[in-house]
């Protein structure tokens, strides 16, 4: 499968996302740090979160489906990172041709200290779930 953006993505992020965490996202979370915590990588397969453009960012989540680390349902919560928008709002401007580089640590920190602020403590729980996922990839 391949992380792309869509014409509606939003709502399908949206969509998707919730029944991932409903499903059990969880459960398949704890499986994979444990699968993480028993497997070994050198420092040059580590992703470095704090300094990565947004189809690197893709690129990356694209790979963990691929090697089987995670799922698509895993996958959803991710994609809102990997967009942006130009200055008026109205049109995305594409990763692939967009070079600057981001800190998705603490852009995702930020989203769920927004979150919290607007009470959508669901969101808020899946963008944990981003969080902790990142976090254990990048220091595995």
């Amino acid at each position: 499968m391949k992380v792309d953006s869509g014409s509606d993505w939003m709502s399908i992020n949206r969509a998707a996302a919730n029944r991932a965490y409903d499903a059990g996202a969880s459960a398949a979370f704890a499986a994979a740090m444990a699968e993480t915590g028993r497997s070994s990588q050198d420092g040059a397969d580590r992703p470095d979160f704090t300094s990565m453009t947004r189809q690197e960012l893709r690129d990356w989540v694209n790979e963990e489906i691929r090697s089987g680390r995670m799922t698509v349902e895993e996958s959803a919560p991710f994609l809102p990172l990997t967009f942006r928008l130009d200055e008026t709002g109205t049109y995305e401007i594409p990763a692939e041709t967009d070079a600057q580089r981001f800190d998705f640590l603490a852009k995702t920190r930020s989203n769920i200290d927004a979150a919290l602020s607007m009470n959508d403590n669901h969101f808020a729980e899946r963008l944990r779930f981003v969080l902790d996922y990142m976090q254990s990839r990048q220091s595995a």
